[in-house]
């Protein structure tokens, strides 16, 4: 599941805009989405948030293929290597240690914008 699933589904999807400058979100997750409202989830829209930018990365490594991840977590992934200043919320086991680190800067993030206390 995407991370902005768990965001909006706790309600705070909104505070993204408030913690970032620019919010990019691949063609992959926006596909995921759709196919999840299609089915009947109650998922974000991401037409609905015109913060979001659908960016595509340039390439998806073929050794990542092999990886048990949707094609939504491999173009995360891509952005990320090819954009290694951005902050990326990811969500799979797999990249367990990169998320803690996304939730840190996160909630560190969110303490300087006084969302949630210190």
């Amino acid at each position: 599941m995407s991370p902005l699933l768990y965001l909006h589904r706790v309600g705070v999807l909104n505070w993204l805009p408030r913690l970032f400058t620019e919010v990019w979100i691949p063609k992959g997750v926006v596909v995921e989405l759709i196919e999840g409202q299609q089915r009947g989830y109650d998922v974000p829209n991401p037409i609905d948030h015109n913060w979001l930018r659908v960016v595509e990365p340039q390439m998806v490594p073929s050794e990542w293929l092999s990886l048990d991840l949707g094609t939504g977590e491999l173009e995360a992934m891509a952005l990320a290597l090819e954009n290694r200043r951005r902050v990326v919320l990811l969500d799979d086991v797999l990249l367990m240690a990169l998320d803690m680190l996304s939730l840190q800067i996160t909630q560190l993030s969110l303490k300087r914008e006084n969302l949630i206390p210190p």
